[in-house]
């Protein structure tokens, strides 16, 4: 299979489950801002926040080894088994260790709520790590599985509990735990993890090996989430939860490009380690950066065009403070996404070194940014800071990149791009009904004609299969 087909095949299937986490998310946001008040919103948001923070630290960023040494052992049950119950056994010794930690110290939270919340940092370390081993071992579909079955009882359960029986945060917190118990129920046994863990097979020198792997990398991690979620905490610390719960709605929209650019992110580390060693990897790296690009600026004109619509269907009246920061965020997750794009290359490389240093110094713009002028222009410093960040992480490794691989883009065709991307912008703040649907008009055939060619070449090759 070639890269292009292979690289396809997976980001469809990845693309397929999740499709189903970001319609549940639009799904669940009118019951969440309906049946929660604005404080219960704000505190969900943070405990969230709060919990990606903790994943890397607290589990040493051990799946990070999982995906990578058992996809170097594909084919030798032996080096799996061996790989699979190291990392199991340390797991759940750690996971276990920061279970008890979280639910006995967190301060002015009820009992109940501290062991949920306890229970949710567990479950959300052994999903990410079975879902890792999922991608190390190949089997996507199971992978993405996991994903679907995780976000389709959350909607059931918190439907039951939030507008059945009125749980409020608890009811919250409790389906988001038993819909993650049943996608590691189910990750479990497709894995067969029982059958594949034995204490005959840990190895210490493994767990040193994978550890000196990914324990450099929980710098990196801490740095993204001081660049992509710190933002929730200062707001919160300078205005409230009430506008932490504001924020939190603006980004739903922008987290659909966050979401689809995500997944191809995934196909795409591998693809991009694998042609490392080809002849033509810079010219294969060239025509895939462009293409990203184009495929970004087209996704993001449509979605920044259709948010009015999508804003007055999916987001209730009472956070309309939220419209204006929506496509400042989506300058930020275009951004993002080129810059992990650009470190898939440098994982390809093997220098993530610079990944990590790139991270920090967004990090700390973010945070100067942010703490700089969130008492002078209050939510649009968050907005500001996340994009800004963004920009600078982006422009340092495109600039480093240059001193490996020698990457080539089609400048004036994305300058225009930029400009007419600008143009839909400014519709967007117009805010009347007539020039949200020119709006949306333009910016389809704008999609469409930057990424011409992409639609043209998967078109035929869709034509010569049905054929």
């Amino acid at each position: 299979m070639s890269r292009e087909k292979s690289l396809i095949k997976n980001t469809v299937i990845l693309g397929i489950g999740y499709v189903i986490p970001g319609l549940v998310s639009f799904l669940t946001l009118p019951i969440y801002t309906a049946m929660l008040t604005k404080a219960e919103y704000g505190t969900y948001d943070l405990i969230t926040i709060l919990v990606s923070l903790l994943l890397p630290i607290a589990s040493l960023q051990i799946k990070m080894a999982a995906f990578r040494f058992v996809l170097e052992s594909r084919g030798n049950e032996e080096k799996i088994k061996k790989y699979i119950s190291t990392i199991c056994i340390f797991a759940v010794i750690i996971i276990g260790i920061c279970l008890v930690i979280t639910s006995a110290v967190l301060p002015g939270i009820s009992t109940i709520n501290r062991v949920l919340i306890g229970l949710y940092l567990f479950q959300e370390m052994i999903v990410d790590l079975l879902k890792q081993l999922a991608r190390g071992l190949g089997v996507l579909k199971k992978y993405v599985m996991a994903i679907s079955i995780n976000s389709v009882l959350t909607l059931i359960f918190a439907a039951v509990l939030l507008s059945g029986l009125d749980k409020g945060l608890p009811g919250l917190l409790l389906a988001l735990n038993i819909a993650l118990l049943f996608a590691n129920i189910y990750l479990i046994g497709a894995l067969k993890i029982p059958q594949r863990v034995s204490y005959r097979y840990f190895s210490k020198e493994c767990l040193k090996e994978m550890l000196a792997y990914s324990v450099p990398m929980i710098p990196n991690a801490i740095s993204l989430w001081v660049v992509k979620l710190s933002d929730r905490v200062i707001v919160t610390w300078f205005l409230g939860l009430e506008m932490n719960a504001i924020y939190a709605v603006a980004n739903k929209i922008p987290y659909l490009l966050s979401e689809v650019t995500g997944v191809f992110n995934l196909a795409w580390q591998e693809n991009a380690s694998l042609a490392i060693e080809d002849e033509d990897a810079e010219e294969y790296y060239s025509n895939m950066s462009q293409t990203i690009i184009e495929v970004l600026i087209g996704g993001m004109a449509v979605l920044i065009a259709g948010t009015p619509i999508l804003f007055k269907i999916f987001i209730n009246e009472s956070y309309g403070d939220a419209y204006n920061q929506i496509p400042i965020l989506c300058w930020g997750i275009f951004f993002a996404s080129l810059s992990n794009c650009c470190g898939s290359i440098y994982i390809a490389l093997k220098k993530t070194k610079i990944i990590g240093v790139t991270s920090v110094a967004g990090a700390m713009i973010n945070l100067l940014v942010n703490v700089a002028l969130i008492g002078k222009i209050g939510l649009y410093a968050a907005s500001l800071s996340t994009a800004v960040s963004y920009v600078v992480i982006y422009s340092f490794r495109v600039l480093q990149l240059k001193k490996y691989v020698n990457i080539k883009y089609n400048w004036k065709k994305n300058t225009v791009s930029f400009l007419m991307l600008f143009v839909i912008n400014i519709i967007y703040y117009k805010k009347y009904l007539v020039t949200d649907v020119i709006n949306i008009g333009i910016a389809i055939i704008f999609a469409i004609v930057l990424n011409k060619k992409l639609l043209l070449t998967m078109y035929h090759k869709y034509r010569k299969k049905v054929m």
